[in-house]
Parts: C-alpha cells; structure tokens; sequence
C-alpha cells in the first residue's frame, strides 16, 4: 500500500503483536517489508496512545491558519448576497472586511473567498444545495489545474486571439519577435 499513509489491518496486527513480543523494529520492517520510520512510529504510539496510529484528535491541520472564522466567512457570504455586490471589485472586498471585521485581508485571500462563496449563492438560486466545503474543494481543484496550464487551456486562449502571421518561423525567441514586429511597424 505505498503511498496510503496507513499499513492494512493484517499488517498492523502482526506488527503490533511483533512489538509486544519485544522484537526488534528492523527486524519487524525486513520481514515484514514495512517501512523502518512506520514501524518505530507505531511503536511510539502504542506507548503514547494504546494504537497503532495516534488518535483523530492529535492530528494537527496542515497549512497557514484561516484569515477569517466562520462568522465573518458568514457575514461576507451575506453582503455577496446583494447582487450589486457580486461584481464588485476585490479591493471593495478588503475594504469590507476592513471596515466591519478590523483586518486587514490580501486580495488573493478575497479571490479565493469570493470565488468560494459565489458558487455557493449560484447552486442555491439554481435551487441545490451546496456545502462550503464542496465549493471550497472545487476552487481548490480548479486552481490546481488551472496552476498546470494545459494544453485544453491554452488551445482555448489561442481559440479567443486573432490569428497573426507576422511571416517568421515561431521557434523565435520572443523577445526578437516583439523586435522584429516593432521593426516591421517603423518601415510601413
């Protein structure tokens, strides 16, 4: 199960039982074809906890603490509500916050609470329900591939330019051809 993060309940059983035989933990990882670190660390939460993982409640959540807490979160959803607000600016946004919260928010964190919250308001004019969460997640995918810039993403911001053909060979180095378009504009 690599990768997986947590061993098969057979594995931890036999593991377990090997550490309370008192065997040693790389003997336990070569026969067994577990990884050294995993085994020294269910060894470490049997003594701690009584399991072989530690408990739900221990496990600390990863990344830079929110900005904002869920009331507030509630509190912008509500003034996003107002269609007049919907197309606002972000910088409207950080003044918002601003102004009735007394912090001071980037506008990328407001992007992203925008974006997360909209979706919310759209799924429940379309008459669905759509948890924060779920909308939350979906930002999250969608930067990450927008993040890769594929090539359906680039085909479809080609698709929106107009074609030019300035009669040189693309594998130019940009920078000649923005020189060699300038030149091409002082001769005409």
């Amino acid at each position: 199960m690599p990768g997986s993060g947590k061993q098969t309940p057979e594995v931890q059983s036999k593991i377990v039982e090997f550490l309370e035989a008192g065997i040693d933990p790389t003997t336990i990882h070569k026969r067994l074809k577990v990884g050294r670190s995993s085994v020294y660390r269910m060894k470490r939460c049997l003594q701690q906890y009584g399991t072989a993982y530690a408990p739900v409640e221990t496990n600390k959540k990863n990344g830079r603490p929110s900005v904002m807490n869920a009331e507030q979160e509630k509190r912008l959803c509500d003034w996003l509500r107002d269609p007049r607000n919907q197309d606002r600016y972000l910088d409207d946004m950080v003044w918002f916050i601003h102004e009735q919260f007394g912090m001071v928010c980037s506008t990328t964190t407001c992007s992203k609470l925008k974006r997360k919250w909209i979706r919310v308001i759209e799924a429940e004019a379309r008459g669905e329900r759509l948890d924060p969460a779920e909308a939350q997640e979906q930002v999250r995918l969608e930067a990450l591939a927008s993040g890769k810039k594929s090539e359906k993403h680039i085909e479809q911001h080609d698709a929106t330019r107009p074609e030019v053909d300035l009669g040189f060979d693309h594998d130019i180095d940009s920078r000649l051809q923005s020189e060699v378009a300038s030149a091409a504009l002082r001769v005409a």
